[in-house]
């Protein structure tokens, strides 16, 4: 089950060459086609996957990616995808818009036990202190 995420921001440190970025993705993801609609502000869909598709804007110190009302499992997944490279590839970090709201970053405990796949730098590091601790 995806949660209805309306709107994500991601707030960064590093400049985003958004052109770059969209480069890199393009050839991570099979049958991505990315749109611009304004200036600073792309529309990105899976050709005969996503049903509405993804609308990411670049700010100078945020992104921020919507996701439309009635869309499918692929277009959460795609966001899941494009807002964990983004956060990486920014050297950024979640900005919560909840009324409690709190800074965390990409890859905090809240991610740890999610079973999409898409959170794998937590197990690489697992992994590599495990293998360090054995000798």
């Amino acid at each position: 089950m995806y949660k209805k995420l309306k709107k994500h921001s991601i707030k960064h440190e590093n400049e985003v060459d958004f052109h770059e970025f969209n480069k890199r993705i393009l050839r991570t993801i099979e049958n991505l086609s990315i749109t611009e609609v304004v200036s600073n502000c792309f529309h990105y869909e899976v050709t005969q996957k996503t049903n509405k598709g993804i609308l990411i804007s670049y700010h100078p110190q945020r992104i921020d990616i919507s996701i439309f009302p009635s869309s499918s499992k692929y277009d959460y997944k795609l966001a899941d995808i494009l807002v964990n490279y983004l956060a990486f590839y920014s050297n950024g970090f979640f900005l919560d818009t909840s009324p409690r709201g709190k800074f965390s970053p990409p890859y905090d405990d809240k991610m740890k036990n999610d079973n999409r796949g898409y959170f794998i730098i937590p197990k690489v590091s697992e992994t590599i202190s495990t293998k360090i601790s054995k000798g």
